[in-house]
This record gives structure tokens, C-alpha cells and sequence, in this order.
């Protein structure tokens, strides 16, 4: 061994030395920090590449492929998701009350549950977005199983607030159903016990590119 690699050694000697039992803690504690959070990161791996891991069925279907599926009527009742997928927030919040494919109206209850919530303790302006997205999607598969579309255009009007555990109602409604594109209008309304008033009202549009398909 060289002298200067020696007087290094005699160094970090003397420091562990000087430093006693408080070097042995500190050591010790980043040992134990070091192996439990290596733990945690292969059992975080483990548990995303198990959920999102490819390979791996993806949970439930969604309403639009449903209805393609099994027919637009076949969506009345508890709301059909993807648990991985945005919409997913109104897993058993929302309910189909009516699906009438005859006129292209959909209808639908929801329950301002904690996460549609905003810091005010109502319904978030995203979430009655969402609604508007929903409702008129609902609609269009209502008139037609197969043109849920792609939206192109969506625009909300915000007129009243509902509180947190209140039950909101939504109605779309299919004002044009062309080869290439389809018109919405949604109504969302509140209904505290004492009266019935308008919180939102939306227009939703959707292309029907060639070849589109959910998944």
C-alpha cells in the first residue's frame, strides 16, 4: 500500500474514532433507510407493473363499448367505466335513469360525492364538464349505438352551485345527428328539497372520424 493510501486510511480511522457511537447510529440509520426505501421502490414497481403492467386484463368496459355492444338501453343503471380511465371518478356516484333512442335522450342522476368536489365544498367546474361530455356522449349512442364520436367543440355555462351530498340530475339531449358530426345540448340540475333550479348548461360536439373505435 502506498503511504498516501495509508495516511487516508489512518484519517478516516481517526474520524470514526473521534466520532464514536454517533458515526455507528448514522451509519446504521442509512443502512436502514437505504434497504427499506430499495423495498418500497420493487414493491412499488411490482404493484404498478402488476395494475398498468400490459399483460395484465384491463379492469371493467367502457359505456360507449358497452353500447355497442349489448345496445344503448343495456347502460341503464349504475354507470359503466373503465377503472383506469378518467370518467372513472363518477364510479358509483352516477346512475342511467333513461336512455330513449328514439328522440336521443339521455338521463342521469349523480351524487356530489367528496372527489367531485371543489375547495368550496360544490360540485367542481371540471366535473360538470365531464357530466356535459358524458350526457351528450350518452345521448348520441342513445340515437345511434355506434356514433359515440370524438369531441371537437364543448362549452358550459356555470349559472348555481350544489353542495357536497346533494343529488344533481342531467339531461342530454341529441339536437343533430349528421354522417360526420353530432350536436348536444346538456342541462345539469340541483334540487335541494325546496325547489328545482338550473346549476349548468353545455353544448357538446363530436366528429365521427373514419375508422375511430373506443378501447
Amino acid at each position: 500500500m502506498s503511504t498516501a493510501a495509508a495516511a487516508v486510511r489512518m484519517r478516516v480511522g481517526s474520524a470514526r474514532a473521534l466520532a464514536g457511537p454517533a458515526f455507528a447510529v448514522n451509519m446504521a440509520v442509512r443502512r436502514s433507510w437505504s434497504s427499506s426505501s430499495s423495498a418500497s421502490s420493487a414493491s412499488s414497481a411490482a404493484s404498478a407493473s402488476s395494475a398498468t403492467g400490459g399483460h395484465q386484463p384491463r379492469s371493467g368496459t367502457s359505456f360507449i363499448e358497452r353500447a355497442a355492444r349489448e345496445g344503448p338501453r343495456a347502460l341503464v343503471g349504475p354507470f359503466t367505466c373503465r377503472d383506469e380511465r378518467f370518467d372513472a371518478a363518477f364510479k358509483d356516484l352516477l346512475e342511467v335513469t333513461e336512455m330513449d333512442t328514439d328522440a336521443g335522450v339521455a338521463k342521469a342522476r349523480v351524487k356530489v360525492g367528496k372527489g367531485l368536489s371543489n375547495s368550496y365544498g360544490t360540485l367542481h367546474g371540471g366535473a360538470i364538464c365531464t357530466l356535459v361530455d358524458i350526457l351528450g356522449t350518452l345521448a348520441l349512442v342513445a340515437k345511434d349505438k355506434d356514433k359515440a364520436g370524438v369531441s371537437v367543440e364543448l362549452n358550459v355555462s356555470f349559472l348555481a352551485a350544489a353542495k357536497e351530498g346533494e343529488v344533481v340530475t342531467a339531461e342530454g339531449r341529441v339536437l343533430r345527428l349528421g354522417k360526420t358530426l353530432g350536436y348536444t345540448e346538456v342541462h345539469i340540475f340541483g334540487d335541494d328539497g325546496h325547489k328545482k333550479r338550473l346549476l349548468a348548461t353545455g353544448r357538446h360536439t363530436k366528429a365521427f372520424p373514419p375508422g375511430a373505435k373506443a378501447q
